[in-house]
């Protein structure tokens, strides 16, 4: 083997050799599993010659405990705001669009006494100047609250007015529209005349010289006739009448239903609430049929859960009467307003009740007073709402304060039809959080990966990223038994993506997934069990029997993992091997196939020391042998996969120990079985790798470290194998480029076009042809076992370097078969490259050459088709063991017709 080839050139019919390097400048993507702008990771790029660059932030939800209302503006986006969370703790008003179900911060509100407050709470309402209003509980220039408007289309939020204290003081109310569309009425909860304290009625007009009024205030302590403390806000009646409640207050201190005059802003008692009427509204009015309103109280009444009762204002006075005692385990806690539906039921939450009294989304029948429990928070993981529901359709869309993997809440969908809710998603929980593995670069030229958190159940997505644009694709949500939290990297088969988690599936110890690229199907395949080895932590090997082989960390005979080998084909999965103290455990690293057919992996315990082994195994006769012995002096509990280099060695990285105890890289010798210690890292070049290396065009080695460099986050290096000098690339930096890189670096190459270039070519070998029959021998493709014909491309392996998509192809055994003129002899590697400089490779497809030295496809039979743009290439062939020829012109190829180069 030869790391760099010599290449021949046909000029004027004789062939000469160049020796020269060919270097192809290489960009290499790698991932941080926390830090960057949301603390959730963050994807990476960096070339050669150490240009560093963050491509993408893994989001978060920003925004947690809502008590909002959602608001279907005139644009048919659903809007919201969060009393907390956001990027400065804030709060933060959101948008959702339901059609393309996206979610998106449209403001972060800011403390501080210039601002637009802090804290919003109950929701938005739309003006007739098509501008949202809305209300803080918090912050403003006194610390009290404010009013704000939010503009749709260039998303301004502006503080409108600041409260006071006299004027109100912390509102915790919705708006409503008044009798003009440019009119606003609302409650505080506190402040008011003199020293009363017990909330204010307002309104605002929109563009007034005055816009602020103060209209009521409520009773203070003493006086308790009118009520104190609203926490909700006003509801108008066809005939142009305005009511309200309060939590506090009243004859009997339980809180009151009132109303205030619109002319004379005078407050009249409807109702000083009694226990036996229920207690503590929270929930604001609905307008039920014509000027009749239903409202809810949160506490006491017949069980002690609240009740329901209705407002009559087609007399004057208006009259209450309660009409629905609520029962804790049914429904309990009414915070919400209840909406009116199209089918002329009201529609609401409760706080409590349903299963595990999380809350339920409830009907109530005015003409019965049934209320009918319709679906429980607690199936998506939600609790505590505060907000309403609001009809869109055939469905319903609304917001919990609470629960979800990130705590903060969620947004949901509640069909009727099927009576189900549908977490559409969690506050503060992220579109993927921890990338674990490695990406891999995909036939279609995006790169794919998993998160280890993150996504609807916060147990893992699926991802890709476009290397063109960094556009970032959330896949597919991981979790239960579909299986939970992926560490290791994908491969690809056929257009397939193959993968492992750690945990979950039916029998909690991990699964084997598939997700189809053409489709977007994702299906689970495997259930992993611990008798055959569980929690997987790397990824799986595509080796050149066909077969997937990985390895898992716990389980197995003795409960410290295994070899899986794994057949997409059949969906067969066989243990092939149980490790053991002795012989090695716990690896976190799978397999690579070497050259020589024998795959190479290491453990990160067991052995003589506890400090890990190398092995190798055998696919042809699944033999397991143990070559080294990790001593702790020299390197310890080898992480990351290994590789060979074009030097023929195998190369990896040590986590621990070594000279300086912050691991190492290291080689191992496969012809003299010799292990070196390569480099001894320093705590401020890297420590704790767990990378897989790769190897650049440059012939140098580079990877990633967890720990260690300037700030102990992370570093990128690159060591040179032969000088030994090892060159940090980058130190990582929580805050600005992410840290922590778990699983190394991956090569970057270009997206390919769809259309196939074809190329007809004819070329002979020298060692195998003979003249006489003017055809090559064939045997190769009839030996078996380690040094048979390879199923998969073999010149990645040594080193040769891909471009534009190549590297990876799979064959059939099946091509195989064939005999005659069309026999395969071997693989050979075809380079097309740029037409103004040959030494510039811009796209490889390894193909097949036949007896009579055709150069075929890969089904054997075909001409070869190349992904690249119609136009001119210099165009070479290279054997894995031969010199490489090359034309000494350029030449024009097409997707049409196949381009004849006999060579």
């Amino acid at each position: 083997m030869h790391p760099v080839l010599p290449l021949a050139r046909l000029v004027s019919g004789a062939v000469t050799f160049l020796f020269s390097t060919i270097m192809v400048a290489q960009t290499y993507w790698g991932s941080n599993q926390l830090g960057g702008v949301y603390g959730n990771g963050s994807l990476f790029t960096v070339t050669e010659s150490g240009t560093f660059t963050k491509k993408h932030d893994f989001f978060r939800y920003f925004g947690g405990d809502p008590k909002s209302d959602l608001l279907k503006a005139s644009n048919g986006i659903y809007y919201g705001v969060t009393e907390a969370d956001g990027t400065n703790g804030a709060g933060v008003l959101f948008s959702y669009d339901p059609t393309t179900q996206t979610y998106t911060v449209r403001f972060n509100f800011v403390p501080g006494t210039a601002e637009a407050g802090t804290a919003p709470i109950r929701g938005l309402v739309q003006a007739g100047n098509g501008l949202l209003y809305g209300l803080c509980r918090a912050g403003g220039a006194n610390g009290l609250g404010t009013i704000f408007s939010y503009n749709p289309t260039t998303h301004a939020v502006v503080r409108l007015h600041s409260f006071s204290g006299a004027n109100g003081s912390t509102p915790f109310s919705k708006l409503i529209l008044g009798a003009s569309n440019l009119t606003l009425w609302g409650t505080t909860q506190f402040g008011g005349a003199s020293s009363n304290n017990g909330g204010v009625v307002f309104e605002y007009t929109i563009g007034a010289s005055t816009p602020f009024q103060r209209r009521a205030s409520f009773d203070a302590a003493a006086g308790n006739v009118t009520g104190r403390l609203p926490r909700t806000g006003l509801t108008r009646t066809t005939n142009g009448r305005m009511f309200g409640v309060t939590s506090g207050g009243g004859a009997n201190g339980f809180g009151t239903v009132f109303e205030i005059n619109t002319s004379t802003y005078a407050i009249t008692v409807v109702r000083a609430l009694t226990a036996a009427d229920g207690s503590v509204p929270f929930g604001g009015l609905v307008e039920s049929s014509t000027n009749v309103l239903h409202g809810t109280t949160t506490a006491q009444g017949a069980n002690g859960s609240g009740t329901v009762f209705t407002v009559n204002a087609t007399v004057t006075p208006a009259t209450f009467t309660k009409v629905h005692d609520l029962t804790g385990t049914v429904a309990s806690n009414i915070y919400s307003t209840m909406t009116k539906g199209t089918d002329g039921l009201l529609y609401g939450t409760s706080h409590f009740g349903g299963a595990s009294s999380q809350g339920v989304i409830f009907s109530y029948n005015t003409s019965t007073n049934v209320l009918s429990p319709l679906a429980s928070f607690q199936s998506v993981g939600l609790s505590e709402s505060y907000g309403g529901v609001i009809q869109d359709g055939a469905v319903w869309y609304g917001l919990c304060s609470s629960g979800g993997p990130g705590t903060g809440g969620g947004l949901y969908r509640f069909t009727p039809a099927t009576s189900t809710i549908t977490s559409l998603l969690y506050f503060n929980a992220s579109n993927g959080h921890n990338p674990q593995g490695r990406m891999l670069m995909g036939s279609n030229g995006r790169l794919y990966g998993t998160t280890l958190n993150g996504g609807v159940l916060g147990q893992g997505v699926i991802y890709s990223i476009n290397p063109t644009n960094s556009a970032y694709t959330r896949m597919f949500d991981l979790g239960g038994t579909n299986g939970t939290f992926p560490q290791g990297y994908l491969v690809e088969v056929s257009g397939k993506l193959y993968g492992l988690c750690t945990d979950g599936g039916a029998n909690a110890a991990g699964t084997i997934f598939e997700y189809d690229l053409n489709t977007n199907v994702f299906t689970k395949k495997k259930d992993l069990e611990t008798a055959n080895g569980s929690r997987p932590l790397a990824g799986f090997l595509v080796a050149s029997n066909g077969s997937l082989y990985t390895t898992t960390s716990q389980g197995g005979a003795n409960g410290l993992g295994t070899i899986l080998r794994y057949v997409p084909s059949t969906n067969t999965l066989t243990k092939v091997h149980d490790f053991s103290s002795t012989t090695g455990g716990a690896p976190m690293s799978s397999l690579f196939q070497a050259g020589n057919g024998l795959l190479y992996g290491t453990t990160v315990r067991g052995g003589v020391v506890d400090a890990g082994t190398l092995y190798s195994f055998n696919t042809v006769s699944n033999t397991f042998t143990k070559l080294y012995d990790f001593d702790g002096l020299q390197g310890g509990a080898p992480a990351g996969d290994l590789i060979q280099a074009t030097n023929g060695k195998l190369y990896g990285t040590c986590r621990d120990d070594g000279l300086y105890f912050n691991g190492c890289i290291f080689s191992w010798n496969i012809t003299t079985g010799t292990y070196t210690e390569e480099y001894d890292m320093q705590l401020a070049e890297g420590a704790l790798s767990e990378a897989k290396l790769v190897q650049g065009n440059d012939g140098r080695l580079y990877g990633t470290c967890v720990q260690g460099g300037t700030a102990n986050e992370g570093t990128v290096f690159r060591f040179d194998p032969t000088t030994l000098a090892f060159t940090v690339l980058q130190n990582l930096a929580e805050a600005t480029t992410g840290k922590w890189p778990a699983d190394g670096l991956t090569r970057e190459v270009a997206a390919v076009p769809s259309t196939d270039l074809l190329l007809d070519a004819k070329l002979f070998l020298e060692g195998p042809y003979v003249a006489a029959e003017t055809r090559m021998t064939d045997g190769l493709r009839t030996l078996t076992g380690a040094n048979g014909f390879p199923l998969t491309e073999p010149f990645t392996a040594l080193g040769f370097t891909q471009a534009g998509g190549g590297g990876g192809e799979t064959i059939a055994a099946s091509v195989l078969t064939a005999t005659g003129d069309n026999a395969i002899v071997d693989w050979v590697l075809v380079e097309l490259r740029d037409k103004n400089n040959s030494s510039s490779i811009v796209r490889t497809r390894a193909a097949l050459l036949q007896r009579d030295g055709n150069v075929v496809g890969l089904n054997g039979t075909s001409v070869v088709g190349i992904n690249a743009p119609a136009g001119e290439y210099f165009v070479a062939l290279r054997s894995r063991n031969h010199f490489g020829v090359m034309r000494s012109t350029v030449v024009t190829l097409n997707s049409s017709t196949a381009t004849t180069l006999n060579f």
